[in-house]
């Protein structure tokens, strides 16, 4: 699973092995979320409201660099760091 970026201590990844719609996961202590990355929706999972606000500000003028890492990574290609 490539990290594409650190956050304020939470790890933004992108599978290269999942299809459908584009998202991005995080993953901090206990918890893991999954976030659609044109609507910053929550797919599936859990995060405190203020580290969700954090990643969706930190999201939210990135989606073009995020799509263009989650293409490259279900493209099999290697992804880089988003900062």
């Amino acid at each position: 699973m490539p990290t594409v970026a650190l956050v304020d201590g939470m790890r933004i990844y992108i599978y290269s092995n999942e299809h459908g719609i584009p998202h991005f996961h995080v993953l901090i202590a206990e918890y893991r979320i999954a976030i659609d990355i044109e609507t910053l929706e929550t797919l599936e999972g859990f995060l405190p409201r203020p580290r969700l606000k954090t990643i969706l500000d930190w999201a939210g003028p990135r989606r073009d660099a995020l799509r263009r890492e989650w293409d490259n990574a279900t493209a099999g290609f290697p992804t880089r760091r988003i900062t």
